[in-house]
Order: structure tokens, then sequence, then C-alpha cells
């Protein structure tokens, strides 16, 4: 880390890519005011308020290893039993809530339900990960893809990790060959070894092989680059990893769509009123009340509307 916050070229090259992604669609990536109007039409101030922030929290707590549609959906899953006042329940198979860090979602949900909040100690991508949902952008949330983005920038070999995350869902990459590296054997493969031992072009590493996530101690030190990245662009925090975010996305494996929050919340209404049979206002009617879960189904679709936010509610 030391070496990362004295490298100016890696720090070029994040700056650059924040640069690019400070579209509209950074700039207001976390901007979910329009949805808080929402909840508060339905509840009046107080409950309103207390129950968007309940669904931000759920959000936050089932953020791991999920792509946000996916996110923004199995979230409201649990919004229902968390808005019936209904201990945590884990979702039927074959439900579409389901995940591949179910258990974890379901243990993070459980405490949201059960009275806990986000612990910014223990959990502090969570904790300002919701955060910055609910407009507090002095934070910077320090996701898979904010390490990804400095490792790959950084050409440091210690910030690619000592084994695959995922060894059975990582494939060789294109350049692999058996006659000059041998057999592909995931589990066993290390790949920092593998780029020290061998002349591999830096751009062709997949970003599966980087680092994902920072140690308690190193937490800190991203989010003091991130700050240096606000302060350089003239942008909050939270503004500058969502830019970030989008403009080092192809580098850094990004598989959710780059557009806005909201954007996205706004494709699982419209999908979830296709499939029901109803009017976007009243999928997201039965949503806010804990009638019924958002739903995916087919292609993913995103789109602006019931909540896009305001020309004001835009200026971060």
């Amino acid at each position: 880390m030391q070496r990362l916050a004295g490298n100016e070229r890696a720090y070029n090259q994040i700056l650059d890519w924040a640069k690019k992604g400070m579209t509209e669609e950074g700039l207001v990536w976390y901007n979910t005011e329009a949805l808080r109007k929402e909840f508060i039409k339905e509840f009046g101030e107080e409950v309103g308020q207390k129950n968007y922030e309940k669904y931000i929290d759920l959000v936050a707590a089932t953020s791991a290893g999920a792509k946000t549609p996916a996110n923004a959906k199995i979230a409201s899953y649990y919004y229902q039993q968390a808005v019936r006042g209904e201990p945590a329940v884990k979702p039927p198979k074959g439900s579409g809530y389901g995940h591949k860090m179910q258990a974890l979602h379901f243990k993070n949900a459980a405490e949201i339900l059960a009275g806990g909040a986000l612990d910014p100690i223990a959990n502090p991508k969570r904790y300002t990960f919701g955060e910055n949902l609910k407009g507090n952008w002095d934070y910077a949330t320090v996701d898979k893809h904010n390490v990804r983005a400095f490792a790959i920038a950084s050409r440091d070999p210690d910030f690619v990790e000592a084994r695959l995350a995922d060894p059975a869902g990582t494939p060789a990459p294109d350049w692999w060959s058996e006659k000059k590296y041998g057999a592909w054997n995931p589990e066993k493969f290390n790949p920092r070894k593998f780029i020290q031992e061998n002349k591999i072009k830096w751009e062709t590493i997949p970003p599966t092989w980087f680092k994902e996530a920072p140690t308690k101690t190193d937490y800190k030190a991203f989010e003091d680059l991130n700050r240096r990245l606000a302060k350089d662009l003239g942008i909050s925090p939270a503004a500058a990893q969502a830019a970030l975010w989008l403009g080092a996305g192809q580098a850094t494996g990004l598989g959710s769509p780059p557009v806005a929050f909201m954007k996205i919340l706004e494709g699982r209404l419209a999908e979830t009123a296709k499939k029901r049979g109803i009017s976007r206002e009243q999928a997201l009617k039965d949503f806010i009340r804990g009638n019924a879960p958002l739903l995916q189904f087919g292609g993913m679709a995103v789109g602006a509307g019931l909540l896009a936010p305001s020309n004001e509610e835009e200026k971060m």
C-alpha cells in the first residue's frame, strides 16, 4: 500500500479511468432521493424514512458478490419480511432470489431484520455502501472493483492473488498455451507465482487474478486514495468511486450494467410490472408496501421514469 500510495504512474491511470467515468451515470450513481420520496409518500415522513433506510441497509447487506440488478432484487425479498415484522427466511429453491453467496446474504439480512445495523468497523465496505446510497457522499465504498482498479494500475505482483478466488468458475485465459505452460489446473494455480516466473503482458492478466478486497488495515489507505481522487476531480468521494467503477469497468471485469442505481431499480420495476401484468406504479407500490418483491426474468432492462432524479438532485 505504501508503494501504491507513492506510485504516480498508477495514480495517473486511476485518474484517467475516473475522468472517463464522470458521466451523468457516474456522478449520480448513489442518488436515491426519488426512492426515499416514494417511501415517504406511502408511509409518511417517520415510517417512510425508516422503511427506506431498512431497504437500503438490506441492499448493502446482500451486496457481496452480487451484480447490482440481482442485489436490488434480493434485498427486496428480505425487505418484504422486514415490513411484515417477520424474521429472515432463506429464499426457497428456484425462487430466483438465491445466490452463490446466499449464506452470507442471509446472515447479514437476518441481523438487519433482528434489529441490528451495519457495522462500520467489522464491515466497512457494506456500511459505506449503505451510507452512500442514503445520501452521505463523504465516504468512498472500497468494493471489489475499486480494489481491482488500483491493483491493475499498480503493476505490482503483490496485488495479484496467490490462489484463484473461484477455481471452479475460472477458465484459462485465451492466451494460455498448454504446450508452453502445461494443462490448466485452476485448483492448484498460483497467479502471483505464475506472472513472476513468466513474461506476461500486464494488460492481459485476467481481472479475476487480482486482489478483490482490502484487509482491515488496508481499507483506510484505499479510502485515502479515493479521497485524493475526489479532491483532484472536484467531486465527492462517493462520486469519484462511482466514476472509477464505471471508467475502469472494462479493465476490472465489471458485470453490472454501467448505469446509476436508480435506473437499475427502474429496470427491475419495469420487468416486474411486465411479468405480473400491472403498471410500474403498482409494482412500485407493492414493493414499498411489502406486498411483493421485485422480479427478474429474461434480459436486464434499464430505464428512467418513475424514479428519475430531478435536475437539482443530480448535482452532487
